[in-house]
């Protein structure tokens, strides 16, 4: 009953405590489809250790309320590794379509002063749950900046426009902000914006708009690589 699953919610943990050794309880999330009621069940497991870099690897499932108790719809095990410590940490729900919701997880990590974020997307799509992982969504070296190495920092926006002739919504992700020119000492402007689109099985990046030069030649010879490694017949090009 809706009483008691919101009580499968965990209290929190101590982040300096071993992690226990099976699965537990991360997150539950009710939401509705029309008028039915339906929950998305998040566990976690300390896979990796309690190092302070050391996430959970998060399994979820999604249920739906029927006359006699819960049906379970979809679960995966093993979805997404996030957090530190050995523990996970909580997603949001975000609406993606009319009647559809998924949850927005925060899958980054720093160390050292440097921070590099990234979001990963929990959807249900025909009894199953899928993954939609957005990378380069926030980061700074706001820790390690000196007079030496010139700071920088960006971070992101998503949102989740109407598309009135799908089922699911579009995302789109704009990128504001500095980050650090990689191959150089310089700082480099971010103004980026990339939109992901539900072609029928999952979500597919299908737009990207003011990406730094280098970015788009690192592009170009990732979509090589991948023509020459579909063929496997040139391993000196591959």
């Amino acid at each position: 009953p809706k009483k008691n699953y919101l009580e499968l919610k965990p209290k929190l943990p101590d982040p300096m405590a071993p992690p226990p050794e099976d699965d537990w309880p991360l997150q539950t999330i009710p939401f509705k489809q029309g008028t039915v009621e339906r929950i998305y069940f998040f566990t976690q497991r300390g896979d990796h250790g309690e190092c302070m870099t050391c996430g959970a690897t998060v399994g979820a499932a999604v249920m739906t309320k029927v006359a006699n108790g819960w049906r379970v719809d979809a679960v995966a095990r093993n979805v997404l590794v996030q957090g530190a410590h050995g523990y996970g940490h909580g997603g949001e729900s975000v609406k993606i379509g009319t009647e559809r919701f998924g949850v927005l997880f925060e899958t980054g990590g720093g160390n050292r002063g440097y921070y590099a974020g990234s979001k990963a997307l929990v959807y249900e799509h025909q009894g199953k749950l899928k993954v939609l992982s957005i990378y380069d969504t926030s980061g700074n070296n706001t820790g390690a900046c000196t007079e030496k190495e010139k700071c920088y920092s960006f971070d992101s926006t998503i949102s989740f426009p109407p598309a009135s002739s799908r089922e699911f919504f579009d995302i789109q992700v704009v990128t504001r902000g500095s980050d650090s020119e990689r191959l150089g000492d310089g700082i480099i402007k971010i103004n980026r914006t990339r939109r992901y689109t539900f072609n029928g099985r999952v979500y597919a990046l299908v737009q990207v708009a003011g990406e730094p030069a280098m970015d788009q030649e690192a592009m170009q010879v990732i979509e090589t690589w991948l023509r020459l490694s579909e063929k496997n017949e040139d391993l000196g090009a591959i």
